[in-house]
């Protein structure tokens, strides 16, 4: 299992949609990306994925609803010729510290997963804060001056470090989210699948 996630505002929409975009050549690769539930409308009205639908299960522990997904999710794959499956959702990473990781690592092995490897993004914890601020005044969530709001609201890199700590199965790859030094496709394809970093431009 390939997952990949991040703090908030680090471009999982855009990512998401490139995953989509790319699901050919993804399955030449031998990945599969679940794309049933991709939709626009998420968090900030960006896109709503299948691993944000995912991320619910497993925040509700709901353990019989996660297998049974995530064994739709092989079978899909397996009937596709592909050995992995790609779940892509910024917040996943903090569902996994709530509940544990060893749970999520149960219900995936009871799936039929074996190896688990993730790819996070994490954001200059100033410039990450002003753009989340400045995302949050757009679609009415707070009305407070941004230093007022940095003090009550703000999360920065909260729980990474206890992630990574506690992490026994998943096997971590941290990446500075700066588009304008690396384009995040050519991080996610190229450095972290292996892909040629045009694919999915068509």
């Amino acid at each position: 299992m390939l997952i990949h996630a991040g703090t908030e505002k680090t471009g999982s929409s855009f990512l998401q949609t490139f995953f989509r975009s790319a699901s050919d050549e993804l399955v030449e690769a031998g990945i599969h990306f679940p794309a049933e539930q991709v939709q626009e409308g998420g968090k900030f009205g960006g896109v709503s994925s299948d691993g944000a639908h995912l991320a619910e299960l497993v925040r509700h522990r709901d353990s019989v609803g996660v297998v049974d997904l995530l064994t739709r999710y092989r079978r899909r794959a397996e009937s596709l010729g592909c050995d992995s499956v790609l779940i892509s959702y910024s917040g996943f990473w903090v569902h996994l510290l709530e509940i544990g990781e060893q749970l999520f690592v149960e219900q995936a092995r009871a799936a039929g997963f074996q190896t688990f490897v993730g790819l996070m993004f994490v954001r200059d914890p100033v410039s990450h804060a002003m753009s989340h601020y400045f995302q949050v005044v757009k679609v009415g969530w707070t009305q407070q001056r941004f230093d007022r709001w940095v003090v009550d609201h703000y999360q920065g890199l909260d729980g990474i470090a206890d992630l990574l700590a506690t992490s026994a199965v998943v096997k971590w790859t941290i990446r500075r989210y700066d588009p304008t030094i690396r384009p995040l496709e050519g991080v996610v394809f190229e450095d972290w699948l292996g892909l040629p970093v045009g694919t999915g431009r068509g």
